[in-house]
C-alpha cells in the first residue's frame, strides 16, 4: 500500500500519520499529502521537501491546517501570502512565521481576529499595539465610545499574558468578561495592554517603596502627576486607574491562577499582583479574588480554562455586591467550579 496511490489515499483518510511510511514518490504527491493534511496538521512533516518548499502548495496546506506552517520551509514561513492563509485558519500558527512577519501588523491583526490568545506570539511590541488589541477584542471601547455604559470603573489584576512564555488564562478571562452580557458595560482596564516603565530597578520588588502615588513614586514629577503615559511607572499608572475605580464606586478583579498538575498543582500570584493588592487595600478598593477552576476528569487534577459559566459566577458576585449597597469593602473570594 505504501506504493499504491489509490489504496494509500483511502488509508490516509483513516490515519494521516501513516504518510510517514509511504514511498518517496508518494510523499511528493500533492494529492496524497493534501489528503493526509486534512486529518491533522502534524502530518505535513512527512511530506517531501519539494512540497514543503513550494509556496503555492504550502498555501493550500495551511488553508486546511494553519499549524502545518510549522513544517513548511523557512522560505515559505517568510512568505506573507502563506502566513496570512495560515493565521486566518488558525491564529496561533503565528508562532511558526518568520520573525519579520510576526512583527507585521496586518499578519498579527489577522491572527488576533482568529484567536486572540495568539497575540503572545507577536513581536515588535505588537502584543500591546492598540489596533492589534482591538482586533483581539481585549481592548474594549471606553465608556465614552459605548452607547450604553456603567458609571463605575473596574480594573484587572492579572499575571502578564501577552508574551510567548506566558499562559493565556488572563487573556481569556478578559475576553469572556468583556463580552459577557452583564459585565460588558463596565469600563474594565486591562493593564497588560499597555507597556509601562518602572521606578523600581527590579520592577516588582515588594520592598520598593513606590505604591503608585505621587508621593511614593520615584520618577520625575511630570511622570507621577496627572494622567499616566507610556513613560510612567507601571505602579503609578495602575494606581491611577485604581483611584478612578475607587472614585466611581468600582472594583478590582484579581485573577488567582493555578499551575502544575496532580500533587504539583498550586495556586500563585505574580509578584506584580501582590503589589497591586497592597495598593488596593491601601485605598480600600473592593477586590473580587477569582480563583481558577480545576478539572478532575483525568488521572491528575489540572487547571481548566475560563468559560461563560465562570463569567456568570463573577457577574453574580459583582451584582450581589451592588445590590447590597456596595458597602462591604473586604476582599471577596469567587471560587470557580471544579469539573469532576
Amino acid at each position: 500500500w505504501a506504493h499504491d496511490k489509490e489504496l494509500l489515499v483511502a488509508i490516509l483518510c483513516q490515519n494521516g500519520a501513516l504518510l510517514q511510511y509511504a514511498s518517496a514518490s508518494l510523499k511528493a504527491d500533492a494529492d496524497v499529502v493534501l489528503t493526509a493534511s486534512k486529518h491533522g496538521y502534524s502530518h505535513f512533516q512527512f511530506a517531501a521537501d519539494v512540497l514543503k518548499e513550494d509556496e503555492t502548495f504550502c498555501r493550500r496546506v495551511v488553508q486546511l491546517q494553519g499549524l502545518s506552517l510549522a513544517f513548511a520551509s523557512e522560505a515559505c514561513k517568510a512568505e506573507k501570502a502563506v502566513v496570512m492563509a495560515a493565521v486566518r485558519q488558525q491564529g496561533s500558527s503565528l508562532q511558526h512565521a518568520s520573525r519579520d512577519l510576526r512583527a507585521d501588523v496586518e499578519v498579527v491583526v489577522a491572527a488576533a481576529k482568529q484567536d486572540p490568545t495568539s497575540l503572545r506570539f507577536a513581536l515588535g511590541d505588537l502584543a500591546q499595539d492598540a489596533g492589534c488589541l482591538r482586533a483581539a477584542g481585549i481592548w474594549a471601547p471606553s465608556i465614552s465610545e459605548k452607547t450604553v455604559g456603567k458609571h463605575e470603573k473596574a480594573i484587572y489584576s492579572i499575571k502578564f499574558s501577552l508574551a510567548e512564555d506566558c499562559t493565556t488564562y488572563a487573556t481569556v478571562v478578559a475576553l469572556v468578561l468583556t463580552s459577557h452580557y452583564q459585565l460588558r458595560d463596565y469600563d474594565i482596564y486591562f493593564p497588560s495592554a499597555f507597556n509601562k516603565d518602572s521606578c523600581d530597578p527590579d520592577f516588582t520588588n515588594i520592598d520598593w517603596p513606590c505604591r503608585g502615588t505621587t508621593d511614593t513614586c520615584k520618577m520625575e514629577l511630570t511622570l507621577r502627576t496627572g494622567t499616566p503615559s507610556d513613560s510612567s511607572c507601571w505602579r503609578y499608572s495602575f494606581g491611577w486607574h485604581q483611584r478612578q475605580c475607587k472614585l466611581t464606586g468600582g472594583f478590582m478583579i484579581q485573577v488567582w491562577e493555578a499551575s502544575g498538575e496532580g500533587a504539583g498543582l498550586h495556586f500563585s500570584f505574580g509578584s506584580g499582583q501582590v503589589i497591586e493588592r497592597a495598593m488596593a487595600n491601601d485605598m480600600k478598593l473592593k477586590i473580587f479574588l477569582v480563583r481558577q477552576g480545576l478539572n478532575f476528569t483525568d488521572v491528575f487534577a489540572r487547571p481548566r480554562e475560563f468559560d461563560e459559566h465562570d463569567a456568570d459566577k463573577v457577574a453574580e458576585a459583582v451584582n450581589a455586591w451592588y445590590a447590597d449597597g456596595a458597602h462591604n469593602l473586604s476582599m471577596q473570594l469567587v471560587s470557580l467550579r471544579n469539573v469532576h
